[in-house]
């Protein structure tokens, strides 16, 4: 995936949301970023800018998010499978 240093940066602070509030590893968090954007070449101000990280985050792991709320229960919300390990996404090695 090619991404502008800006669209980068907000990568960054999406696979950092999903550490801190899924509890997934970096490496994973970062290979769902890859499979869910990895077709697409990305502008400085391209829209996904036009979301929080936050949003991306949620939307990349849930199917449906059916509770913004931080305090929500996730506990039996389905969630997308990880990418498979021959995917080419896991850039960071898998965990």
């Amino acid at each position: 995936m090619k991404a502008a240093p800006k669209i980068q940066e907000f990568f960054d602070k999406i696979a950092d949301d999903m550490v801190l509030t899924l509890g997934i590893s970096h490496a994973e968090a970062v290979a769902r970023i890859n499979w869910h954007w990895g077709w697409h070449e990305f502008h400085e101000n391209d829209i996904i800018r036009h979301e929080e990280p936050h949003y991306w985050a949620m939307r990349i792991y849930y199917p449906e998010v059916p509770d913004w709320s931080p305090d929500a229960d996730r506990s039996c919300w389905g969630f997308q499978e990880r990418p498979p390990a021959d995917s080419g996404c896991w850039t960071l090695g898998i965990t």
